[in-house]
């Protein structure tokens, strides 16, 4: 068969057909599938290996050496249990012809030690090319993974059963804040929430805004300091979790860095309880009353918005609703202080357990009702709480 043969949508065929080349007899699919993983697999390990002259044998001649030794030494500072490319696009029946370049789908997948106990999955390309009877890779797609971007820096510390890496690049800002803070946040965190919750913990200090947009997966990231994020929860795992802080996080003083990290280690601890579709009053109200629990910031300082709005005399009707704290401005903001101002409400009036178990209910998997949730944990109804705390935030101090 010639040059032209027809792949699946997941296999882009580009031909790079040489004069005088005939077609060469079919190979089968699995043997084609085995050499290829196979080059996939070296490539792994050379990776890791920290082995010069075994990652440049799996390229081409001429080919990206030099940006992949890069690749490898940004790797040498991590520790993984897991670190290997897969496959990830079905290899057709056709015959493989020599000089053809195929750009395959592959999946990265790693394992951080001390952290993930399921290994996480990053899709990635790369062109591979069949000649003189041997495999090799012509290039290898960037991955949404901090040593893509510079050499990789782990801070590694043990508290209690828990494994805390800090991971960020030579000369990081933030870096060192996070691991000063970490133990005073986590500490911070069982105490509200109690200790049950996934062993291992992972901040990512990225070095640029381009880096912390690849790696919590969004194009509009200007203004946010970290992100929590995580793949998917299975079986009581958050697989792929980690707290990512933007480069600009290092221009906050520190009592507002303080908040920042317990706020996103909340969900953090919280996500394998949390549904999909968990009203975000509760969600990032609570959040944030871990992120300011015992920091003694006046009223004032913690809500500005919502206390100048006090202070002109309107007084919020109702609980913050997903398009409140959805809208843009200053109706956000005022959203995101009046979701804290009811868990602190609550906190203080029925106690730190009944906020937790409020969340629980509420905020669960399979949560009750707002209302229900509410009856539940704190034995009254939601028009009864909204008008507690109406009166309770008529009489904060606005000045």
């Amino acid at each position: 068969m010639s040059g032209g043969a027809r792949w699946t949508s997941l296999l882009t065929v580009v031909l790079l057909i040489l004069c005088g080349c005939r077609a060469q007899p079919a190979a089968p699919a699995t043997d084609v599938r085995a050499a290829i993983q196979a080059l996939l697999t070296r490539y792994s390990a050379s990776l890791r290996s920290g082995d010069i002259a075994a990652l440049d044998a799996v390229f081409i001649p001429g080919g990206p050496q030099q940006a992949q030794r890069r690749l490898q030494k940004n790797l040498s500072g991590l520790k993984t249990d897991t670190f290997e490319y897969r496959l990830a696009a079905d290899v057709p029946a056709d015959p493989v012809a020599p000089h053809q370049q195929w750009t395959l789908d592959v999946a990265l997948f790693y394992a951080v030690s001390g952290v993930d106990k399921v290994a996480v999955r990053r899709p990635a390309t790369v062109g591979v090319l069949h000649d003189n009877d041997a495999w090799r890779l012509v290039d290898a797609g960037a991955v949404a993974v901090p040593w893509q971007f510079a050499p990789a820096v782990e801070t590694r510390s043990r508290m209690g059963d828990r494994e805390v890496v800090v991971l960020g690049h030579p000369g990081s800002a933030v870096a060192p804040r996070l691991a000063g803070e970490i133990a005073g946040a986590l500490t911070a965190l069982s105490e509200f929430w109690g200790p049950q919750w996934q062993a291992g913990v992972l901040l990512v200090a990225a070095d640029t805004d381009a880096e912390f947009a690849a790696l919590v997966g969004g194009e509009d990231t200007d203004g946010i300091a970290a992100a929590a994020v995580a793949d998917r929860v299975e079986s009581g795992v958050a697989v792929g979790q980690r707290v990512i802080f933007a480069p600009g996080s290092a221009g906050l003083p520190p009592d507002q860095f303080r908040v920042v990290l317990r706020h996103e280690l909340f969900h953090a601890a919280a996500r394998t309880v949390t549904g999909d579709h968990a009203p975000l009053w509760l969600v990032e109200g609570v959040a944030d009353y871990n992120g300011r629990r015992g920091s003694g910031t006046p009223f004032r300082n913690a809500a500005p918005t919502l206390a100048s709005a006090l202070a002109a005399g309107r007084i919020p009707d109702h609980l913050p609703t997903d398009d409140d704290l959805g809208s843009p401005g200053t109706k956000r903001t005022q959203a995101y202080e009046e979701a804290w101002s009811v868990a602190q409400y609550v906190a203080e009036t029925f106690g730190e357990p009944k906020l937790v178990q409020l969340y629980r209910y509420g905020a669960g998997i399979s949560p009750s009702a707002p209302g229900v949730a509410i009856q539940q944990a704190l034995g009254i109804d939601e028009a009864t709480l909204v008008r507690q705390w109406q009166s309770w935030l008529g009489s904060r101090p606005l000045r």
